[in-house]
């Protein structure tokens, strides 16, 4: 296994099955039994628990701590002293505990219930005073509410949340008029499609939303991790919805690209590791035991190429937005906190543009294959955020302020100059 195998799914039965024929035959007339029962591996046994509870904390505060991604050797050592902590609370904590003789089942019960009243107790005040924000200094808690500038399309116009919804039912933004525009995509779509409704109705221009969360707006796709995933009913659905309606003229295609072609997240080189799972999508004829990253990458650039085509043979107008510049740091968390620790950059947040054209090679090149065709017209993010303000470097945070309100999607700061250049072909 490694970080290109798809995960979890059909290859996670892999450990289980192996943890359950060693619980079923690890026995001590085996070699595996007799090993397992040697007084090292049986201490090791003893503190895992602990061990296990242990390594959360310290991994999650130093994570917390830390600006960056905290390494390997920072990793080892926080990993050491839970194996350290873990055998103190084993023998000072835990042994005691099971000895009969040092406390009956009413005081351990009784104990129990107290520390479980006074954790239940700060829990909620946590919770009333929204988390205590009275700890952040202003600057931080400045920066930490751009987490929440984002579009207001989330909850009620993404066909990924909640209830799966017809293409014709699907939310319409900008001015009170019949749709001329379609936003088609994943998130990074549902994002800029609430900023160019904005934009659009000082047009006098509506458009309709069309959007599905982790769901890239090609045919013929599935994703592998959903044993019920309607992204391939979405994509056929938006799709002939697209050419059945002839008040659409423009078609605006917009999506995380790069994800679904390379499968793993956005690591910056820089101590910005983006946290989560591959993420695959792959033809749906192909068995998910087939899947891997080799296959991702030579299938897909054919399927998005054709349904771009597709598009156009439908006589629309084809605006494609290139991949949005990732980050690998979670832009308003990552500046609140070198507020706090006093790490501030005086040239702003910003990554690697190298980085960036390593990273996108693949999707770049798939999206230039299509040619200067009539039609079809292309959106550059990079262009706007990268090798710009500051030589090659991309630009997360621009006059103070973020431009994203995570790792990879737009806020409205940096939503605005992207909408504006979708905006300057969809105007009569």
């Amino acid at each position: 296994f490694d970080a290109n195998t798809p995960f979890p799914g059909v290859h996670a039965l892999v450990p289980t099955v192996g943890t359950v024929l060693i619980i079923l035959f690890g026995t001590r007339s085996t070699w595996v039994g007799r090993l397992l029962s040697i007084p090292f591996m049986v201490t090791v046994g003893l503190v895992s628990y602990s061990a296990y509870l242990w390594h959360q904390p310290l991994f999650a505060f130093a994570r917390i701590r830390l600006l960056n991604e905290p390494g390997a050797a920072v990793y080892l050592a926080l990993s050491a002293l839970a194996i350290v902590l873990a055998y103190l609370s084993w023998r000072y904590v835990e042994a005691p505990f099971r000895n009969r003789r040092n406390f009956s089942r009413p005081q351990v019960f009784t104990m129990a219930i107290v520390a479980s009243g006074v954790l239940i107790a700060v829990g909620l005040a946590g919770h009333v005073a929204g988390g205590f924000q009275g700890r952040l200094s202003e600057g931080a808690t400045a920066m930490l509410a751009y987490r929440e500038d984002r579009g207001e399309l989330r909850d009620f116009c993404d066909a990924g949340v909640g209830d799966y919804q017809v293409p014709a039912e699907r939310c319409t933004v900008g001015a009170d008029t019949d749709p001329t525009i379609a936003i088609v995509g994943d998130s990074h779509a549902r994002e800029l499609a609430w900023f160019l409704g904005e934009a659009a109705a000082t047009e006098g221009l509506s458009a309709k939303v069309l959007v599905y969360s982790s769901c890239p707006p090609i045919r013929g796709v599935r994703r592998i991790d959903l044993a019920q995933d309607n992204c391939p009913r979405n994509n056929d659905d938006v799709f002939a919805y697209l050419r059945d309606s002839d008040d659409i003229s423009h078609v605006v295609l917009a999506a995380r690209w790069t994800l679904y072609l390379e499968t793993d997240r956005f690591d910056n080189g820089e101590g910005g590791v983006e946290h989560g799972d591959p993420f695959f999508v792959a033809p749906i004829d192909v068995p998910i035991p087939a899947v891997n990253r080799a296959l991702v990458r030579r299938t897909l650039p054919d399927l998005i190429v054709q349904s771009i085509e597709e598009l156009l043979a439908a006589d629309k107008t084809v605006i494609v937005v290139y991949p949005v510049p990732e980050v690998g740091w979670n832009v308003p968390e990552y500046l609140a906190r070198a507020e706090m620790y006093g790490e501030a950059r005086d040239a702003g947040l910003s990554t690697s543009y190298a980085r960036f054209k390593e990273r996108n090679e693949l999707a770049l090149a798939t999206l230039d294959s299509l040619g200067e065709r009539d039609g079809l017209i292309r959106v550059r993010p990079h262009e706007i955020f990268c090798d710009s303000a500051i030589s090659g470097r991309c630009l997360a945070q621009d006059g103070g302020l973020p431009l994203y309100f995570d790792d990879d999607h737009l806020n409205s700061v940096g939503a605005e100059p992207v909408v504006e250049r979708i905006l300057e072909h969809v105007t009569p």
